[in-house]
């Protein structure tokens, strides 16, 4: 069986800017979302999912870093 995580996340907020970014106890919030991802044990792809606009850039490179 293949299981597969589509992780939404955009740094576009009205709100609270950037907030995917703001670190809990040493790592992002979007990378401690991955790391909960990949302890899953059949889990094939994990894909994260954002969009093409130059300001979610920073969330490319956090998913190029954790080989995602």
């Amino acid at each position: 069986m293949n299981i597969g995580f589509l992780i939404t996340a955009r740094l576009k907020s009205v709100r609270l800017p950037g907030k995917i970014l703001f670190l809990l106890n040493g790592y992002t919030a979007i990378e401690r979302v991955i790391q909960r991802a990949k302890t899953v044990v059949d889990a094939s792809n994990i894909v994260l999912c954002t969009s093409v606009l130059s300001n979610d850039v920073p969330l490319v490179e956090v998913a190029q870093e954790n080989k995602i």
